[in-house]
Formats: C-alpha cells, sequence, structure tokens
C-alpha cells in the first residue's frame, strides 16, 4: 500500500523550472551539450580511432538525454506570472515545440548505425557523420539562457553579448573541422594540435576578413567552401558591429539618459541667464542625485508597480529606518506598509535648514544618508549631530507645539518626509496603534515637564528632535 502509494505521488510529480534541482540539472545538460558540439566535430575532422572510453560517453549522453526528456514532461511551463502544471498541456505544448529534436538528440545514431551497417575503413568516415545527431540539443540552448537572466537578474545586454561569443566561437570551432575535413589543412606527419591551429588560424583570418593568403584553398570543393565562409564573414562583421552598438547602449542606458537630460538643464540655464555660481548648484545637486540613486526618483518608480508589490518593496527598502523611530519599533508589518508607502523622498542642499526653532511642526524627518547638527537658536551651540538612520521631528506628529530647536545639514542630505496628515490617517485606521501613541505621548509629556531638563536645556528624551 505504502509502495503504492509513494509511485503515484512520483508519477504525479510536477517540477518548477524554479527548483534548485533543476536548475542545476539544466546547468549539467547545457554543459554536456556545448562540450559535445566541440568534441564530436573534431573527433569526425580529425578522424579519431574509437575507444571503449567513447562507447561509455554515449551511454551516458544517451542516458542524460533521455532522463531530460522525462523531466522536460513533468516540468510546469510558465505563461505569464502563472505556471501551467496541467501534464496533458505541459506534454502538448512540449510536442509542439523541442520534442522531436531532444528524442532525435538522445539517440545514439553512430551506434544504431553502425551495428546495422558494419563498421569498414570505407563507411567509418560516413557513419561518423550520424554522430552530429547530438548537436541538435543545442536547441535548448536560448531558453536555457533566458530562464537565467530571469532567475538572477542577469543584465539582458551582458547576457546578449555572451551568447553571442559563445554562438560565434562554435560557429568558427565547426567551419575549422570543415576546413580539415575537406583537406584545406596538410595532415602529414601533423599532431593534431597543430592541424587543428592552422584550421582554426584560417577560420578566424577569413571570417575577419584579414586573410595573409598563406593558408589558401587549392581545389573546387576548397574554393566554394571559402566562397561561403567570407560571404558568412562579410555579415558576421556587420552583425558585430550591430550588435556591439547595441549592446554599448543598453548598458549604459541610464547613463546616457542621465547625460541627456543635463545637457537639457544645461541649455535651460543658459538660455535664462543663470549666474555661474547657480548653475553650479544646480549640477552638484543632480550630481548627487546621480551617484545616490543613479539619476531615479523613488516615487516614479513605485507609482509603475502594482500596489501590493510596491508597497513590499517600499516597506523593504526603508523598514531599517522605520524601525529605529521609537514610536514603530512594535508595530505590525500591515501598518508599516502603509507608513512607507505615505514616505516622500526629499534631498536637503548642505547648509540649509530641515527645522528652525519656534515654527510649528507638521512632519518628521528620517535621515536616509548625510549628516545635520541639531543647533540652537543663533547656531552657537550643537546641541547634537544626526547621521544616517537617525530621526528628527517627531513629536510634531502628536503634539501642536513649536519646534525647539533648529537642524541645519553639513552636506546633502537624503531625507523622508511623513506628514502628520497622513500620520493621523494611519492611526484613524489602527485603532489600538493610536493607543499606543497616546502612552509614549504622555511619558514623552512627562518627560519634557519642568525640572525634568539637564544643564544644556534638553529633556532626557531628547526634545531638541520635537
Amino acid at each position: 500500500m505504502f509502495v503504492q502509494r509513494f509511485s503515484d505521488e512520483y508519477i504525479a510529480m510536477i517540477i518548477y523550472p524554479s527548483n534548485p534541482r533543476r536548475e542545476f540539472w539544466d546547468f549539467i545538460v547545457l554543459v554536456i551539450t556545448v562540450y559535445v558540439a566541440i568534441v564530436v566535430p573534431v573527433r569526425i575532422a580529425l578522424n579519431y580511432h574509437y575507444s571503449s572510453w567513447f562507447y561509455l560517453f554515449e551511454i551516458i549522453v544517451t542516458f542524460i538525454f533521455s532522463v531530460d526528456i522525462y523531466l522536460n514532461f513533468n516540468t510546469a511551463i510558465k505563461k505569464g506570472v502563472k505556471y501551467i502544471t496541467d501534464k496533458k498541456e505541459i506534454a502538448k505544448k512540449y510536442k509542439a515545440k523541442g520534442l522531436a529534436m531532444d528524442i532525435l538528440s538522445a539517440i545514439p545514431l553512430f551506434a544504431v548505425s553502425a551495428f546495422v551497417f558494419g563498421v569498414t575503413a570505407q563507411s567509418l568516415q560516413v557513419l561518423r557523420l550520424f554522430e552530429l545527431n547530438r548537436l541538435l540539443k543545442l536547441h535548448r540552448m536560448n531558453h536555457l539562457l533566458d530562464i537565467w537572466r530571469k532567475r538572477f537578474q542577469i543584465n539582458p545586454g551582458t547576457l546578449r553579448l555572451l551568447n553571442f561569443i559563445l554562438i560565434l566561437a562554435l560557429v568558427s570551432h565547426w567551419i575549422a573541422c570543415i576546413w580539415i575535413m575537406i583537406g584545406g589543412v596538410r595532415t602529414d606527419s601533423k599532431e593534431y594540435g597543430e592541424i587543428y591551429s592552422l584550421a582554426i588560424y584560417w577560420t578566424v583570418t577569413t571570417i575577419a576578413t584579414v586573410g595573409y593568403g598563406d593558408i589558401t584553398p587549392q581545389n573546387f570543393t576548397q574554393r566554394m567552401f571559402a566562397i561561403m565562409v567570407m560571404i558568412v564573414g562579410a555579415g558576421s562583421y556587420g552583425f558585430v558591429v550591430g550588435n556591439i552598438s547595441s549592446l554599448l547602449a543598453s548598458v549604459d542606458v541610464v547613463k546616457a539618459s542621465y547625460r541627456k537630460k543635463m545637457e537639457e538643464i544645461s541649455a535651460f540655464l543658459n538660455y535664462r541667464s543663470i549666474p555661474a555660481d547657480m548653475q553650479n548648484k544646480v549640477h552638484e545637486y543632480y550630481d548627487h542625485i546621480w551617484e545616490s540613486r543613479l539619476g531615479h526618483d523613488e516615487s516614479t518608480m513605485l507609482n509603475e508597480i502594482p500596489e501590493p508589490l510596491k508597497s513590499d518593496i517600499a516597506l523593504f527598502m526603508r523598514q531599517d529606518l522605520i524601525k529605529k523611530v521609537p514610536f514603530f519599533v512594535h508595530a505590525e508589518e500591515k501598518l508599516l506598509k502603509d507608513l512607507v508607502m505615505s514616505l516622500q523622498p526629499t534631498v536637503y542642499l548642505p547648509n540649509s535648514y530641515v527645522i528652525k526653532k519656534g515654527e510649528t511642526g507638521s512632519c518628521m524627518y528620517i535621515i536616509s544618508t548625510g549628516t545635520v547638527d541639531v543647533v540652537s537658536e543663533d547656531e552657537t551651540t550643537v546641541y547634537a549631530t544626526l547621521r544616517e538612520g537617525s530621526f528628527v521631528g517627531e513629536m510634531a506628529l502628536v503634539l501642536d507645539m513649536p519646534r525647539t530647536a533648529t537642524v541645519k545639514t553639513r552636506e546633502y542630505c537624503d531625507v523622508y518626509i511623513l506628514d502628520k496628515s497622513d500620520f493621523d490617517k494611519i492611526l484613524e485606521k489602527y485603532p489600538d496603534f493610536a493607543k499606543h501613541i497616546q502612552k509614549i505621548t504622555k511619558e514623552r509629556m512627562h518627560a519634557m515637564a519642568p525640572g525634568r531638563q539637564d544643564e544644556t536645556g534638553k529633556s532626557p528624551l531628547n526634545p531638541e528632535t520635537n
């Protein structure tokens, strides 16, 4: 009974493409496929003698490619954000795309043909061509590379470049092997390494349209093949130039956009005859934005993402800062998501005021990067220096009272602002949290009562941040 149930569950098993074991298996299949694509043409071109190791390797490749077919029938297919897990639907899609080539690549055609027709000295060279069926497995290479690009967040431009280099290397390798087969390189008293090096040398110089002329075609077959390689080389040259230009543009697309924006800003400032010192400040501001955020506006980027995912990303980016504020230390995750969506990122220039003593507070500030000083009204006394992760003005969210100190930046500061109106909406939505805030407020009011201050005039709970 147990064995039958286990068997049924195993047969009904569905593997997801993101499963680490499945990803490792795909990597093994790709490595073996590339290895076969390199070794088989060389073996045919150089007319290697077959040994017992060759037949063992054929058995291993046949086994791995056969198991891969079985796994493909049991692997869910991703369609949009959903997975197709119905085995009939998986089989239908697999049969329509890829099954035939996978089956052909799994069959050891050379061994079968050698068994059927027999191996003689005259037929061996022809029978070797049956080994090329293994190369059909290469059709899955693009599919696997695309899966890994999404899985490991590889830059599409980088992946395209690597894919192109791999294909170009394989094609050059195959052309060199064909050149050997048609007698383009004399094999008399030459070692295999020297023969292949001469063939790949001729291939690269021909495809690159250099053609030194030290190795030239000697008969009709070689001349026709050389013409085809020249045509391929001319096309490849244009393809290479176009792709490299495209790759360079796509890899640095963000920086190119930033440069274009800076040109527009410079043109505007010059058109309006803005003084040089002001122009320098504008350029310094945008340089800071570029260095700290790569020129991206967080709010704009997040607005383009669906609401549930937007709040998850915002919480991930800002939760470490939020949880440093005493009000929010024990807040539940749902409340924190609403809270982080209310934060507004702002940049303060060096030597600018974040808070001025005596003004009515309507928001709090959380410092993401940069340094600020909490100073007296005449700015002669520095009460405290606050850096990344610090917060100021939190009591303004719950008390209508003037600011008790001035806060001034030392350098460029990236700050998140939480407005009192947004905070009040959160209190209405979460009554238990509102009670928690009332309790903390009473404790703060008691701490700031007369007689509770130290010699600097600050309360034990840092009222200079109010």
